[in-house]
């Protein structure tokens, strides 16, 4: 039987390497997407959540309706809000996002 020999310059370097090669795909490919929330008024919503289904991150916006959320392309977006209908938006490039939510209509009786 031959023994197989590895130059443990080799190793260590491949050791040293491996955790940024593996910090590279996590961190490098995912981009922060901003954006601002508005009625269909035109007025600034606070305290919007935005949720990121396959990342499953979660912000809110702020007192001027901005918000930014660091996803990668294909991920989709999806807002709520009280009394707003809910909006989904798939991700595909990392431009400044104006989302417009609607009023949600409902059928109260007295």
């Amino acid at each position: 039987m031959k023994k197989i020999h590895f130059n443990t310059t080799i190793v260590c370097v491949f050791i040293l390497l491996l955790p940024l090669l593996l910090y590279n795909n996590i961190v490098f490919f995912q981009q922060n997407i901003r954006g601002v929330v508005l009625n269909s008024d035109n007025t600034v919503l606070q305290g919007v959540t935005v949720f990121a289904k396959k990342s499953g991150k979660v912000v809110i916006s702020n007192a001027d309706g901005s918000f930014s959320i660091a996803v990668k392309p294909g991920n989709t977006l999806v807002f709520t809000a009280v009394g707003m209908v809910k909006k989904e938006l798939k991700v595909i490039d990392y431009s400044l996002l104006k989302v417009i939510l609607a009023f949600e209509v409902s059928n109260m009786e007295e």
